[in-house]
């Protein structure tokens, strides 16, 4: 196998082991940036196995078909503007109209001059000149992202432009033999330090994306009026993280609960911890709310409603407790008020009943004393009568 065969092979197999990685992170993460760079990998590895392998690095590179050529073309043009889009789109930018109005120009006036069959120079300096502008102006671009920094940004910006820079002496030292067995080492080195670099500033990326999103729900929980908890089993019983809003509601700071994993038990009622207990014992098997009453530092009852999460390992055994805590102390006495409310009413509607029941006999009463009065036997009796009928309404009125 001589020089030129052992570069290219290994420029091959460089490439098949950088599309199967970024082949892994798409599965992964699903990325749209990640699946451009795949298919810029894969027009590449095409490339190199159906193009340069096969026919362009022949005895007399004008021999090269005009179906080559354009193969060539359109495999270079497709293998730059991928790799071109996924950048831009891991930046969170969108490629400019001109790109692809570029991209375009050059693939259908390459086409044209390659059909004239020209010497290799001719045809290779559209795809060429393309190549090495956009991976010069792309390499510009990612390197004044200074607020990624990182080895990464710069490792695959500078790659990038010394992979343009290398693209363009790919028309002039094409014909000179000796330097063909180099220049496949040379453009195999850039392009491992490229998905080295791209590899690297997705990694930083996520790294930062994930802290971020730590301080976010950080900052919900530390700023939450409920009370947000994680409560282990095993080893040791007690608190791994509960929101500093335990201290607005229990008067016992986050930090006390840290030192002492018996505290939050200590602090319920008697009447509720038998019920508390049995719940750690087995969280799954209540899945309504769990209601209950403590004792604040200040001697005061507070009435608590606690929704959990049960964690399991693998082997089906409860090591934590996840959940949230709610004061519904002013529900509680809401409830309570209404509860009062509902009997009031209770008692108001009987009361109403049994007026209405004691008011029909004395209807009664009362018309046949009035008719009784108008008797002219009994009008001796009127004055009686008539201090009956009073008592009867002030009764009545009462009623």
């Amino acid at each position: 196998m001589n020089p030129f065969e052992i570069a290219i092979m290994g420029s091959i197999l460089g490439t098949a082991i950088a599309t199967c990685i970024y082949i892994y992170l798409f599965k992964v993460y699903r990325e749209r940036y990640l699946g451009f760079w795949i298919l810029s990998w894969l027009c590449y590895f095409i490339r190199l196995v159906f193009l340069d392998r096969a026919a362009i690095f022949s005895e007399n590179v004008n021999n090269i078909s005009v179906n080559t050529g354009l193969g060539f073309l359109i495999i270079t043009t497709l293998n730059v503007s991928l790799l071109t889009w996924g950048i831009f789109d891991f930046l969170g930018e969108k490629l400019r109209s001109w790109v692809a109005h570029m991209a375009l120009i050059v693939s259908v006036l390459g086409a044209v001059i390659i059909s004239f069959n020209p010497v290799f120079e001719v045809k290779a300096l559209l795809p060429c000149l393309y190549f090495a502008s956009m991976y010069i102006w792309t390499g510009l671009v990612l390197l004044r992202k200074v607020d990624m920094g990182g080895l990464g940004v710069w490792l695959t910006g500078i790659s990038l432009i010394f992979l343009g820079m290398h693209g363009l002496d790919f028309i002039f030292l094409r014909p000179v033999q000796w330097f063909v067995p180099l220049g496949y080492p040379i453009d195999a080195l850039l392009r491992f330090l490229i998905a080295l670099g791209m590899l690297i500033v997705y990694l930083e990326k996520t790294r930062t994306d994930l802290i971020h999103s730590r301080d976010c729900y950080r900052l919900l929980a530390e700023n939450a009026v409920d009370i947000i908890y994680r409560y282990v089993l095993s080893p040791k019983p007690g608190f791994t993280y509960i929101s500093p809003s335990i201290a607005n509601v229990t008067g016992y700071r986050a930090e006390e609960f840290y030192a002492d994993g018996s505290l939050f038990l200590k602090i319920v009622h008697t009447r509720d911890r038998k019920k508390l207990a049995a719940f750690l014992r087995s969280p799954a098997a209540g899945k309504a709310p769990l209601t209950f009453c403590i004792i604040t530092k200040a001697q005061k009852e507070v009435w608590l409603e606690q929704t959990s999460v049960p964690v399991y390992d693998t082997e089906g055994n409860l090591v934590t407790i996840e959940g949230v805590i709610r004061d519904i102390t002013m529900r509680r006495k809401l409830e309570q008020d209404m509860a009062r409310l509902d009997s009031l009413n209770t008692v108001g509607e009987m009361a109403a009943n049994l007026a209405h029941e004691i008011r029909n006999p004395m209807t009664t009463v009362r018309g046949y004393l009035q008719m009784l009065s108008q008797s002219p036997e009994l009008a001796r009796y009127d004055e009686r009568f008539g201090i009956m009928i009073e008592e009867l309404d002030r009764a009545n009125a009462i009623i």
